[in-house]
């Protein structure tokens, strides 16, 4: 009887010495996903909003904060906002420049994100929504892919997410002039702390 009770002691704390990295890793690291190659990490200069975006994008400096009630959302101060474009006036309205904006609000209400006013884009081919949750399972939502455009980018996306919390939202677009398809490579690095 001793010698089993000494086996099974043995054993257990050998399987706890050794089992350190056995398959708890690998989940971790697939909360994270690597950036791709052809990607850079950019932050909010408050750090509230980080992503990844292609290299070709450089992160924007000209404003940190946008007025989410300029899209008709119930939301009338300043928020965070991170912008990455090589051309902002390009990347703007019908612009052809491509790029990604990622707005925080703390309008979630239903049907709001991404904004009504602004996310149709009557010029081209809309596919369906898609269900999206980012790999931390922090934000949720939708994205509804436009193709096939006649004016503007050949193809823009529109995101709406809301933190798990339900405290605050966001409003992504990105808009593409090739076939990268950026946006879950995009999404899937993005962590935001707050409105």
């Amino acid at each position: 009887m001793a010698v089993l009770v000494l086996a099974l002691i043995g054993g257990l704390t050998l399987g706890v010495l050794f089992s350190g990295d056995d398959g708890g890793g690998e989940k971790d690291k697939k909360k994270t996903p690597e950036i791709p190659k052809d990607f850079v990490a950019i932050s909010h200069d408050s750090g509230k909003i980080k992503a990844a975006v292609p290299k070709a994008w450089p992160k924007g400096t000209a404003e940190s904060t946008w007025s989410p009630s300029t899209v008709g959302l119930n939301d009338a101060q300043p928020r965070p906002v991170l912008r990455a474009t090589p051309n902002k006036a390009a990347f703007l309205g019908d612009g052809k420049g491509p790029g990604v904006f990622i707005g925080v609000t703390t309008d979630v209400r239903q049907g709001q994100l991404p904004p009504p006013s602004v996310s149709a884009h009557g010029q081209c081919t809309k596919a369906e929504p898609e269900n999206y949750t980012t790999p931390d399972k922090a934000l949720s939502g939708t994205i509804t892919r436009f193709t096939a455009c006649k004016v503007g980018t050949p193809s823009v996306t529109e995101v709406g997410l809301r933190d798990k919390s339900g405290k605050f939202g966001l409003w992504i677009r990105v808009k593409e002039t090739d076939d990268r398809e950026a946006t879950k490579d995009i999404l899937d690095s993005l962590k935001v702390t707050g409105p």
